[in-house]
């Protein structure tokens, strides 16, 4: 929890400074005791009340108010402007023009890694439900943690010490409003109708698409609740493989790409063509045009942190090849390489 309800600033407050920063700019950030002497709100959050449940969990130092209110201010602002707190955490110098409290550290302290083992008790929480050590069985959180990856993710090793990573069952106890939805108004039928035909070969019209929704929406849900059922019976489950291989391939384009002008080998282009027009042939097919790939990486002059984050993606989309065979379509978009 980046603070609690009854920590930190006032909602009045942080609105009206979200406000003055959408007006001025990002640099009022920077001035935190400038932004809040200009403010009407009170920022004082009151008495949490008798009936608050006090809960035992990590959350940020800063945000909570411990370092002062022009720091809780600034950090509230950052949030609600859509920045997640381990961007605000890993980006307070660009920020707020210097890292924030609860990441400081003295200068003369040595070989101290501030990622691996942070100060923040919140950024130390982020890290320990990602470590593929000590596997997490059971995290507790607000809806909107559901778009967090790293907790919605499991983490452990496999049998040659490489960290693997599968998704976890997220569990949603209350209508969760607006964030995990969108509303098409009258372009609803058409878009899932688009949808359905990237994912499912036989679909060609809106009822082939409320016909194979009639049949998804089965007994499997109440017998997997019941017990009687496991996730490999479930008709979506091939469809999610495919998704998992649109969600790790397209930002390893992105990157390929991103490099292609002076890190160029006939795999690294043979890849980028392939997404780029569609044309990905068989799951298979893929696979040893990746495997090609990651071949390559260790030849290109790409620095130590570039090459890692190639090779973590390339480890990622080969995890999710693995789980599908046929071959791969490309959405219908005509708009880049977004596939399933």
């Amino acid at each position: 929890m980046f603070a609690e309800p009854w920590e930190g600033i006032s909602e009045e407050a942080a609105l009206e400074a979200l406000g003055i920063v959408r007006e001025d700019g990002l640099d009022v950030l920077r001035e935190r005791n400038e932004l809040i002497d200009r403010l009407d709100m009170e920022t004082d959050l009151g008495d949490p009340g008798a009936d608050t449940v006090i809960l035992d969990r990590a959350t940020c130092d800063t945000a909570a108010g411990e370092h002062g209110d022009a720091w809780a201010l600034v950090v509230s602002v950052a949030h609600r402007l859509g920045l997640a707190p381990q961007t605000i955490h890993e980006n307070g110098e660009h920020l707020f023009g210097e890292d924030l409290p609860c990441c400081n550290h003295d200068e003369d302290e040595e070989e101290h890694d501030h990622q691996e083992n942070p100060d923040c008790p919140y950024q130390a929480a982020w890290n320990r439900v990602a470590d593929p050590d000590r596997p997490v069985d059971l995290l507790i959180g607000s809806r909107v943690h559901g778009h967090v990856e790293s907790a919605r993710t499991w983490y452990s090793r496999s049998e040659n010490d490489a960290v693997v990573t599968d998704p976890r069952n997220v569990v949603i106890d209350e209508f969760p409003g607006d964030d995990f939805g969108n509303e098409w108004g009258d372009n609803a039928s058409q878009v899932a109708t688009w949808l359905a035909e990237t994912l499912v070969a036989d679909i060609e019209d809106e009822t082939d698409a409320q016909r194979r929704a009639d049949e998804l929406a089965s007994s499997w849900v109440w017998d997997w609740l019941s017990g009687d059922a496991s996730e490999d019976d479930c008709l979506l489950t091939p469809l999610h493989a495919r998704v998992s291989v649109a969600e790790t391939l397209v930002p390893l384009y992105e990157q390929l790409d991103s490099i292609r002008d002076k890190n160029q080998t006939p795999a690294v282009e043979a890849l980028l063509n392939a997404v780029h027009c569609g044309d990905l042939g068989s799951a298979e097919d893929l696979v040893t045009l990746v495997e090609a790939v990651s071949a390559d990486i260790g030849t290109l002059d790409l620095g130590e942190e570039v090459a890692q984050s190639i090779n973590e993606r390339v480890s990622s989309l080969l995890d999710a090849l693995n789980k599908i065979t046929g071959s791969l379509t490309c959405l219908p978009n005509g708009a880049g390489p977004v596939l399933i």
